[in-house]
């Protein structure tokens, strides 16, 4: 029996600090067939790199069922250690690695990483840099 095909799902992500470090957001933009849907938030302390992480992080535990994760980001480091098993020197970032590696594999998920240049006008990266944006924007009026 053939393996069963796993339904695709497409999302973007992004995630920001202002200044870096310091107060942070992080977005991402789902699509699964004429399905969407967007999810961000903030931390009040954190790096650019964390905040990165914690939306793709994010948009994998939304996933309600098994999915083929089409992955963009414009973040390099993000693809290079969860794709290409680049060294994670930072603890909180490596924490997080592992908590993307763990929902993946909990959530029956492939996931496939791929390389977005930042603001060049793709429509959903856009999207999700206004949105990570915003979260920093809302969590800097909370400080």
């Amino acid at each position: 029996m053939p393996p069963k095909r796993l339904p695709a799902v497409t999302i973007y992500t992004d995630g920001g600090c202002d200044p870096n470090p310091g107060p942070g957001g992080w977005a991402a933009v789902c699509k699964r067939g004429q399905r969407s849907w967007e999810l961000s938030g903030s931390q009040p302390e954190t790096t650019n790199n964390q905040m990165e992480l914690m939306a793709v992080l994010r948009a994998v535990e939304s996933l309600e069922e098994s999915s083929a994760i089409a992955l963009f980001t414009d973040s390099q480091l993000a693809i290079g250690w969860l794709s290409e098993g680049w060294k994670r020197r930072d603890p909180e970032c490596r924490v997080l690695c592992e908590r993307i590696e763990r929902a993946t594999a909990r959530g029956g998920h492939t996931l496939k990483l791929q390389k977005v240049a930042g603001h060049t006008g793709d429509t959903l990266n856009e999207r999700a840099h206004r949105l990570a944006q915003s979260a920093i924007r809302n969590q800097q009026s909370k400080i």
